[in-house]
């Protein structure tokens, strides 16, 4: 009887976990339509309303940046990403069409809630700078970078710095926080 009892128990268990499962994906679904909606809709001369139904979605908690808990977090890390560059993509074009009159490369703040988004590859940063920041801020954002990258012994900042003396520190900061050599090896031959 106890065996039988342990038996429904787990069966129960496993059920409510892929209930919980498929409500997350529908949930997801339905969040990844309503950004489709957002974007087909974005014409470059918006109204208020589509700026608002865009501001309302992103203070979904599917697609805020956070959303996820901690223990949750290495299950659903794939999402998030993805969420996080839907987040970006929708933030941005709310900013953009908000500072129309100033031009998206002449205002750091229509471009700022992207080149800060820790959420984002690295990389993804940079392209999207070297695409929309002038040269001087340009310049300025990727010093930033290098020395954050350096303080934090992220060896993502390689792409920035190459092989130089500060691509070199960069990676002697990388195996002074993490001890692992072995990457830091192989990262010049990626």
């Amino acid at each position: 009887i106890l065996q039988q009892g342990a038996k429904q128990r787990i069966i129960s268990e496993k059920d409510s976990k892929i209930n919980e499962s498929n409500d997350a994906q529908k949930s997801n679904a339905t969040v990844l339509q309503l950004v489709a909606m957002c974007i087909a809709g974005y014409n470059g001369s918006n109204t208020t309303i589509w700026q608002q139904a865009c501001s309302h979605l992103l203070e979904q908690t599917a697609i805020a940046p956070g959303a996820s808990s901690d223990q949750n977090r290495n299950k659903n890390n794939n999402n998030d990403n993805n969420m996080a560059y839907l987040h970006a993509l929708l933030r941005f074009l709310i900013l953009v069409k908000m500072d129309e009159g100033e031009g998206v490369g002449n205002n750091n703040g229509c471009l700022k809630s992207v080149l800060e988004d820790d959420r984002l590859i690295l990389s993804d940063r940079i392209a999207f700078a070297c695409r929309f920041l002038p040269p001087a801020n340009l310049k300025a954002q990727l010093l930033k970078w290098i020395d954050s990258c350096q303080g934090d012994g992220n060896i993502e900042g390689i792409v920035i710095t190459g092989l130089t003396p500060n691509g070199i520190q960069l990676i002697q900061s990388f195996v002074d926080k993490t001890g692992d050599v072995q990457t830091a090896a192989l990262s010049p031959v990626e």
